[in-house]
C-alpha cells in the first residue's frame, strides 16, 4: 500500500478536530458563539482556505466536510514549539498533573485574539498562495488563444443570440471577467481577486467600450487605420461629411462646436460614431425604444444622440417602432364591424303610387245658410 502523506495527516487530524467540537458543541447545555480552532500545519490552513473544487477526492473530501462543520475564518495557526498535542506523539516525560501545560493548554490562549501567535497566513496576509508545487491540485488546462488587442470577435458574443440589450452587455462584462481570470490562472497564482457574483458598474462600462469598439472595427476599419496612420479619409467614406477623431481610448467620434460648455457630460460633446448597419446598434436603439416607453421617434432621438451619433438613426428609430410588437397593438385600429342585413320590409319590391285608390264618403258637416244650418256630405 502507498503510504499516506504527511501533509494528509494532518488533514484526517483537523478533519476529527472539526467534528470533535461538533460533538462537544451537542453534549453541553451552553451557549457558544464561535469555535477557535489550532493546526501547525501550513499546507492544511491553505486547504482549508480554499476551495474544494481545485484539488484531488481524497483532499476534496475531508475539506467540504471541514467546510460544512467548521468556519474556515475560525482556523487559526499555532507554532509547533506551542503545540501541545505534539507532546503526545514524542518520546519525553509529560506531566499530566491538573496544573501541567497539557490540561490548560498554551499560555497565549488565556489572552486576547490581538495576542495570538500570527503568520503568514492571518487574514491580512493572506492573498497570494503559490501552488506550484501541491500535488494535491486538479490538473488544469487551458487553452490561451493568441488575439490582437483590436481582435474582438473572438471575445464578443454572437448578437443574434440575445433579444435584449442588458442580458448582451452583461455576458460580456462576464466574458471579459474569464479572461481576467484566465491571465491569472496563467502566472500560477492564486489571488483574492474579483469572485463575487456581482458584477461591478467599471466592469459593465469596460464591456460596452469592447462593444463599441466591436461596432466601428466591423464597419470603419478603413477609416481606424487611416487615423492611425494620420491619412485624411477619402471622398468615397461615409464619415467624410463629419468632423472625425480618434479619441485616446481607440474609438472614433464626432467632434461638434460645444466642446466649450459646462452643461453637458463628456460623451455628450463627442458623441461615439456606430454604423446603423450592425445588429448591435440595432439591439441598442431598441434598448432606447423600450427604455423610453414606446414613446415618439423625436424623443428616442434626442436620447440616443446624448452619447451616440448613429447613422441613418431616424429610419431605424422608424423600422425599430414598426418592429415593435407592443408598438403595433397600441396603433391598430379598431375592426369595423360588418354590417347587418336590412328587413325584409325595406327591401321588396317598389310599389307605384296610385296602383290602388279607395273613395271615402265623410260627413255629414253642419254648414250655416242664412238663419238655419243644413247637413253637408264629402265624397
Amino acid at each position: 500500500l502507498k503510504p499516506i502523506s504527511i501533509p494528509r495527516l494532518e488533514l484526517m487530524a483537523a478533519l476529527l478536530g472539526a467534528r470533535l467540537s461538533v460533538s462537544i458543541k451537542r453534549s453541553i447545555n451552553l451557549q457558544i458563539n464561535s469555535v477557535h480552532l489550532w493546526s501547525d500545519s501550513k499546507i492544511v490552513l491553505h486547504w482549508i482556505r480554499s476551495s474544494s473544487k481545485r484539488y484531488k477526492t481524497f483532499v476534496a473530501q475531508r475539506i467540504g466536510e471541514i467546510h460544512d462543520l467548521t468556519d474556515p475564518c475560525f482556523w487559526n495557526y499555532v507554532p509547533t514549539k506551542l503545540n501541545i498535542a505534539d507532546d503526545a506523539t514524542k518520546i519525553k516525560s509529560i506531566n499530566f498533573s491538573s496544573d501541567s501545560v497539557w490540561f490548560k493548554g498554551p499560555e497565549f490562549l488565556t489572552k486576547t485574539c490581538s495576542e495570538w501567535p500570527r503568520s503568514d497566513l492571518c487574514h491580512e496576509n493572506f492573498e497570494t498562495v503559490s501552488i506550484d508545487n501541491d500535488e494535491e491540485l486538479k490538473n488544469e488546462f487551458l487553452n490561451i488563444i493568441n488575439a490582437k488587442n483590436n481582435d474582438f470577435n473572438s471575445i464578443v458574443p454572437d448578437v443574434s443570440r440575445f433579444s435584449k440589450w442588458t442580458p448582451f452587455v452583461r455576458t460580456m462584462a462576464w466574458i471579459l471577467r474569464a479572461v481576467e481570470l484566465f491571465k491569472s490562472c496563467k502566472s500560477r497564482i492564486v489571488t483574492n481577486g474579483n469572485t463575487s457574483f456581482e458584477l461591478k458598474p467599471e466592469e459593465i462600462i469596460k464591456a460596452e467600450n469592447v462593444i463599441w469598439q466591436k461596432i466601428q472595427s466591423d464597419s470603419f476599419s478603413l477609416e481606424i487605420e487611416l487615423f492611425q496612420n494620420g491619412q485624411p479619409l477619402p471622398k468615397s467614406s461615409s464619415l467624410y461629411s463629419f468632423s472625425i477623431f480618434l479619441s485616446d481610448d481607440n474609438m472614433l467620434r464626432i467632434k461638434g462646436r460645444l466642446s466649450n460648455t459646462n452643461y453637458l457630460f463628456p460623451e455628450s460633446k463627442t458623441p461615439i460614431i456606430l454604423s446603423h448597419k450592425h445588429a448591435i446598434t440595432k439591439l441598442l436603439v431598441t434598448y432606447f425604444h423600450e427604455k423610453n416607453n414606446h414613446i415618439g421617434t423625436e424623443t428616442i432621438i434626442s436620447d440616443v444622440r446624448k452619447k451616440f451619433w448613429i447613422t441613418r438613426l431616424r429610419s431605424i428609430v422608424k423600422k425599430c417602432s414598426y418592429e415593435c410588437q407592443y408598438c403595433r397593438n397600441i396603433k391598430a385600429k379598431p375592426q369595423i364591424p360588418v354590417m347587418g342585413q336590412l328587413p325584409s320590409c325595406r327591401v321588396e319590391q317598389v310599389v307605384r303610387p296610385f296602383i290602388n285608390c279607395g273613395v271615402v264618403y265623410f260627413g255629414p258637416i253642419g254648414i250655416p245658410v242664412g238663419r238655419r244650418h243644413e247637413k253637408r256630405y264629402g265624397v
